[in-house]
């Protein structure tokens, strides 16, 4: 009886954490983007002035 009532829950429990790994992982990519097009932005106006200085 306990096995039976344990394996229905399993998919749910997999199928939820899938979710949440899927939303997370694509939060972290999204906010991993961010930061770096956020140091692109910011480095390449740095390299633009100083290449002309140098």
């Amino acid at each position: 009886m306990v096995a039976h009532l344990a394996n229905p829950n399993r998919p749910d429990r997999d199928s939820t954490w899938g979710e949440l790994a899927t939303l997370g992982t694509g939060l972290i990519l999204s906010s991993l983007l961010g930061t770096v097009v956020r140091i692109q932005l910011f480095c390449l106006p740095k390299q633009h002035v100083q290449s002309p200085e140098s």
